[in-house]
């Protein structure tokens, strides 16, 4: 990677020479001369917008199976290792696409033998957002993924055993967890995710089209967020409510861990 054109096509030059010193066959078909824009491994990468996506080809490809997948009821364990590995290799272009492999890898580990297994109802609800929504998240920002950009916004939240407090500039909120929360969440991480939902859901007409930033001092919750992936069910399922909501109102979201002991208001 270079500044200019001209550093590229030394720099491409210098290594070709490179080659050809130490008796290194180039596969010269294969070379792609300094450019702004190349597909590498099915991705393609553009330098000038500084986007990844998957190609067209592939995406083609990945949207034939998934009009299959719909209108499937049963399928084998090889057929669901197929599909996830297929997705896999996509979420690295769709930003939420790790968020919505989780119920299908449960559902995969829950599949011990061989033979067909039926597909339960959250699956297909997953099967359906990749077909409905793929050509419209196909595509990533690399300054998103490698660099901190200007928050428009930042957000703080944290939760004790029985309830909440969450603030977003000059306005702040509190309360007390409702009774199913209290029943079906048995760690702090799960009522720290939670309090985040409720903060989203509370300020999302504020958050249209900006880039936020939570400050949450929980580190599983803050590797949830970054990485799109739980195993905690509850968690899974927060991931998926968060997701809506930034699709919804197209707000981006990291979030950052931070030492409880400076989680407060000044």
């Amino acid at each position: 990677v270079e500044d200019s054109e001209e550093k590229a096509w030394e720099a491409f030059q210098a290594l070709r020479a490179l080659l050809r010193r130490w008796g290194i066959t180039e596969s010269e078909h294969k070379a792609i001369e300094p450019t702004q824009k190349m597909e590498f491994l099915g991705v393609w990468v553009d330098a000038e917008n500084k986007t990844l996506s998957v190609t067209a080809e592939r995406l083609v490809e990945i949207m034939e199976l998934l009009e299959v997948w719909q209108n499937k009821t049963k399928c084998t364990k090889r057929e669901l290792q197929q599909l996830v590995g297929k997705l896999q290799f996509v979420a690295k272009c769709v930003r939420p696409g790790r968020v919505l492999i989780s119920r299908l890898l449960n559902h995969l580990r829950s599949m011990k033998t061989d033979g067909e297994y039926m597909i339960p109802e959250d699956s297909k609800k997953d099967i359906c957002w990749w077909h409905t929504f793929l050509p419209q998240y196909n595509g990533v920002s690399m300054l998103w993924l490698f660099e901190d950009p200007e928050y428009d916004h930042t957000l703080a939240t944290d939760a004790s055993w029985e309830g909440y407090g969450m603030v977003c500039g000059d306005e702040y909120a509190r309360g007390r967890f409702p009774d199913w929360v209290l029943k079906c969440t048995d760690n702090i991480a799960q009522r720290e995710m939670f309090a985040i939902v409720l903060a989203l859901h509370l300020w999302a007409e504020k958050l249209v089209g900006k880039t936020v930033l939570i400050n949450c001092d929980n580190e599983p919750c803050v590797f949830a967020l970054n990485l799109g992936r739980s195993q905690d069910k509850f968690n899974q399922m927060c991931l998926r409510e968060i997701l809506f909501l930034g699709a919804t109102h197209e707000f981006q979201l990291k979030a950052k861990h931070i030492e409880g002991i400076n989680n407060r208001l000044p």
